[in-house]
């Protein structure tokens, strides 16, 4: 279990460090070395008051709801923004098998259907409890807001980091132009 855990955290950790050196130039070793500061700041506050839901708090957002919400995002983005002809035309590119066609119709239609329905259905259900905080002790609450803080903030720095990305990147062109 261990193992499983520090492999899919570098797994995690991947992405963003692909991100530092490709846009903004770092070697790997200063990805790494900033992408491990930041994790090691952050993890503190799980380790030290786990105790109080923060990690739970955590855990729900980006694991329960995060997942539901990216899930839908990405599935309009590839599907109808990226357009699916050329999607379908991607994913069986260089296969051993082409994959059922099926599953172009389940793509564009039935899985952004279906997850836009549980999105109301909880928005209906829990979303009010839920923000509120209604069932959480009151000694935890500042805990829980501070969790979510945490993510909204390292959610604004990448985003602040993917527009200054794309800054330089126009920049560049502007100047090869």
């Amino acid at each position: 279990l261990f193992f499983a855990g520090i492999t899919s955290s570098v797994a995690m950790g991947q992405p963003i460090i692909a991100f530092l050196e490709d846009e903004f130039g770092f070697s790997r070793k200063k990805a790494v070395g900033v992408v491990a500061i930041v994790v090691l700041i952050a993890v503190q506050f799980v380790v030290f008051y786990q105790k109080y839901g923060f990690l739970n708090e955590m855990d729900y957002w980006a694991g329960t709801f995060g997942l539901v919400v990216f899930a839908l995002v990405e599935t309009i983005l590839f599907m109808w923004v990226f357009g699916a002809d050329k999607a379908w035309k991607e994913m069986n590119e260089g296969g051993d098998f082409q994959i059922p066609r099926v599953f172009y119709y389940l793509m564009k239609f039935i899985t952004p259907v279906v997850l836009f329905v549980l999105m109301i259905w909880w928005f209906i259900e829990s979303a009010i409890p839920t923000l509120l905080l209604e069932g959480v002790e009151e000694v935890n609450k500042p805990y829980y807001w501070g969790s979510r803080t945490l993510m909204v903030v390292i959610f604004i720095c990448l985003i602040l980091l993917i527009r200054k990305a794309w800054q330089l990147r126009a920049k560049e062109e502007n100047l090869n132009n």
